[in-house]
């Protein structure tokens, strides 16, 4: 027993002198949980809407409270033209566009019935799905409530699925995997080459002759560019070729965009290099942004339906950025110009985790 009282206290000697080990063990546990309990949640409401109401009467005005009370549909958009909705749409401003015609009111106090379009982004097939049955349980309470003092038929919803009609979750699911996929392959690539010649001596031989730094470094990420490169394009055949996920929009967009992710990630490996000791604390790095990923950028669960902390706190991931791209350039076929809000946070991403990298690193040499 004495011998084992020994190792036990030698074991707590190097974990505590391990402190980042032993953050990540203590801290990352209960982070985990609060993000998570939070952000897991089935409960899909408060889906940002646009209304293009040319009616604009009592009615019409109904309808809109009637959609706005239920919880379900945040009315961020009053618009004025069917393009200003195709465009909102189009970029991800909102996930529900509503379009009451200028008969709508009369249509119904004539007894001919009305009719309201309601063009759904059907991209994401849960927000899809819940919206489409919202929307029509809304337009159906109206109508079974002015029936009682108006003589009119049932005001019927007409629902349009865009991007993605069928709402096939694999057109979704595989476009969101290759970025999560990218996101922990190519990081944990990285910080295994780098850490790994550190820990074995050799990268101060390369120290040693004339090379400079950012010549180090190049050399260093090129070779894990292009095995990237042969990645994305084994995985973009077999989403294109076995799981008939489209791609309908410009091929140079999203190689751009793919481009731009991948220099993202492979900025984080390096990062993470010159942070980590020891190879063990880079996997470890490599996972604490990973599993976050995986439940807030809204590849697992919507990000509409998490509270607004854990919202905000998922665009500070990058495959949160890259997945409304990419859904952007596969789905909705729309280019750069409806989706640069995304792409400059993704260039602001990667020249903040360069300049990082490379004055840590520059320290780690010098």
């Amino acid at each position: 027993m004495k011998r084992i009282g020994y190792l036990f206290k030698k074991e707590m000697i190097q974990l505590k002198r391990d402190k980042r080990s032993l953050v990540f063990f203590i801290v990352m546990p209960t982070l985990m949980l609060i993000l998570f309990g939070y952000a897991l949640s089935t409960d899909i409401k408060h889906l940002p809407t646009a209304v293009y109401d040319k009616d604009g009467r009592y009615l019409s005005r109904e309808l809109i409270a009637t959609m706005q009370n239920s919880d379900y549909f945040d009315i961020k958009y009053q618009v004025f033209s069917e393009e200003e909705v195709r465009t909102l749409l189009d970029n991800g401003s909102v996930k529900v566009g509503m379009i009451i015609p200028d008969s709508f009111s009369r249509d119904c106090r004539s007894g001919n019935g009305a009719q309201v379009q309601v063009l759904i982004d059907g991209s994401q097939p849960q927000i899809a799905s819940t919206a489409l049955n919202t929307s029509t349980a809304c337009i159906q309470s109206l109508s079974e409530r002015i029936t009682n003092g108006i003589q009119t038929q049932n005001i019927e919803a007409e629902p349009r699925i865009w991007y993605n009609p069928a709402m096939r979750s694999a057109n979704f699911m595989v476009p969101g995997l290759i970025g999560l996929i990218l996101q922990m392959l190519i990081p944990m690539m990285t910080v295994v080459g780098i850490v790994r010649e550190r820990e074995t001596g050799t990268i101060e031989q390369l120290i040693t002759t004339p090379i400079k730094p950012y010549e180090l470094i190049l050399g260093k990420l090129l070779p894990y560019m292009t095995i990237a490169f042969f990645i994305v394009l084994i995985v973009s055949i077999v989403g294109s070729t076995v799981f008939q996920v489209p791609i309908k929009g410009s091929l140079l967009t999203f190689g751009l965009v793919v481009l731009l992710f991948l220099l993202v990630c492979l900025s984080i490996g390096l990062l993470f290099s010159t942070i980590a000791q020891n190879q063990l604390q880079a996997f470890q790095m490599v996972i604490m942004v990973g599993f976050p990923s995986i439940l807030l950028s809204g590849i697992t669960y919507p990000r509409v339906a998490m509270p607004k902390i854990v919202y905000y706190f998922g665009n500070i991931l990058p495959l949160t950025h890259f997945i409304d791209l990419i859904m952007g350039v596969t789905l909705k076929g729309v280019g750069l110009k409806d989706m640069w809000g995304s792409f400059l946070t993704l260039v602001c991403f990667e020249i903040v985790i360069v300049l990082v990298s490379i004055k840590k690193f520059k320290k780690k040499i010098a």
